[in-house]
């Protein structure tokens, strides 16, 4: 019995011995310069290459550290660490999905390899990957196969308006109109596909000679705010762990703009906390405040950013807009009316202007502001409707009816329309 343990032994320490000697030696570390880098930066990376250095063998290690390089900029290098990160750890999408992004000058196929490994991986969730994978297999000719991945992804996710939006400009490219159409009109309200799927149907609408709702949509499309990104949390995560005050404030508005204040609210806080000298910081607070029903609190930041930064036409605009939800109209109509000095082709800032006016008892002052974010923004309804109705309530019949006919044009359909219209024939 001695015997066979002792024979054992030596069996398993020659296979481990074997094992160690045969497994490949990590791969060495790329070379990094950080001149021109700032300090935060540098340190940074320099703690993400000590990481390494301490466990070679760590795919996260790895990983990391080529995440933060591709962050700034570092192409050759981030190629390098990610790839042995996934030679180390191998059933980890991130790796390939960050090198497939990092590959996305190159050929095609390098990238498209990179994805379907990442879709094997990790499937629908997050759906970034196969979005991505889908979109470039359409815009490299491969439409049938762009076609299964967005199957596979909308059969998980029907509501995902961003592969039902590139679903409808396939369909739009592949001459299938009827079925563009029913695509992107259920895309329309959804603050990642909103004016990008306008856009589509004004030109599917002029391909089938329907000029009207072409144009209609085409204005649709202009009166709406920019798609959001759709989010990303393999990116997202890669910001996250840098935590400078640039990538926070990029993460931080890609919330607003999707009109997500609740997610944007930790990285806000976060922001102010870490660098309370960076003034957009104030900014995105004030903004998160005013989308939380808090103008009072929003008001505050404002202020404090506008300390920072008095000449940000941005911050005196969302000031006002705080202003405005407090009824301090006539405070309101001075910080719009320096906005409006500062930029004087800002349309929203006119319109509100004349908003706040009005309802400071200065109906006929309130007129100038409105025509004139008529003709910076033709395509804002609001600002006739209610520039018609001023017109009514001064007097003038005959401009509130020319105002009320060019509305029409822009939306028949809007509730706003009959009222004003009966309003017109009681006059």
């Amino acid at each position: 019995m001695t015997v066979l343990i002792a024979v054992g032994l030596v069996v398993i320490v020659g296979a481990l011995a074997s094992f160690i000697w045969t497994r490949p030696a990590p791969a060495e570390l790329p070379e990094i310069s950080t001149a021109g880098l700032d300090a935060t930066a540098a340190v940074l990376i320099q703690r993400h290459v000590d990481e390494v250095r301490a466990a070679p063998r760590s795919g996260g290690a790895w990983g990391k550290l080529g995440a933060i390089l591709k962050s700034f900029g570092f192409r050759e290098q981030a190629g390098h660490c990610l790839a042995e990160a996934e030679k180390l750890d191998p059933k980890e999408p991130r790796w390939p999905y960050l090198q497939a992004t990092l590959r996305s000058t190159e050929p095609a196929s390098v990238a498209v390899a990179k994805l379907r490994r990442t879709v094997a991986l990790c499937g629908n969730d997050p759906e970034m990957p196969r979005l991505r994978l889908a979109r470039l297999l359409a815009e490299s000719g491969g439409e049938p196969k762009a076609r299964e991945e967005l199957q596979h992804l909308l059969r998980a996710k029907p509501n995902s308006g961003p592969a039902r939006l590139l679903m409808a400009q396939i369909s739009q490219a592949r001459g299938e109109w009827d079925h563009a159409l029913a695509l992107a009109s259920g895309c329309t309200t959804n603050p990642y596909t909103a004016r990008a799927a306008w856009t589509l149907l004004s030109s599917l609408h002029r391909r089938r000679g329907d000029t009207n709702a072409a144009e209609f949509a085409s204005r649709r499309a202009a009166a709406v705010t920019p798609d959001a990104a759709w989010p990303d949390p393999f990116e997202d995560e890669v910001l996250s762990w840098r935590g400078d005050a640039r990538s926070l404030s990029d993460r931080a508005q890609t919330y607003l703009m999707a009109g997500r204040p609740a997610d944007a609210l930790p990285l806000v806080n976060q922001l102010v906390r870490e660098h309370p000298d960076f003034a957009e910081a104030w900014l995105l607070l004030g903004r998160t405040q005013f989308l939380q029903n808090q103008p009072a609190a929003a008001e505050q930041s404002l202020r404090r950013f506008l300390q920072l930064d008095p000449g940000s036409v941005n911050g005196h605009f969302q000031l006002g807009m705080s202003l405005l939800a407090q009824k301090r109209y006539p405070e309101a109509a001075a910080t719009f009316r320096h906005a409006t000095s500062l930029k004087r082709d800002f349309g929203p800032a006119f319109f509100n202007l004349g908003f706040a006016l009005a309802k400071s008892g200065n109906p006929r002052e309130a007129v100038a502001p409105f025509q004139e974010a008529i003709r910076q923004n033709p395509e804002m309804i609001d600002a006739y409707i209610l520039l018609a109705d001023l017109h009514l309530q001064l007097g003038e019949t005959a401009e509130a009816m020319a105002l009320a006919s060019l509305a029409e044009r822009l939306d028949r359909a809007d509730p706003r329309l009959p009222t004003l219209r009966q309003k017109i024939q009681a006059k």
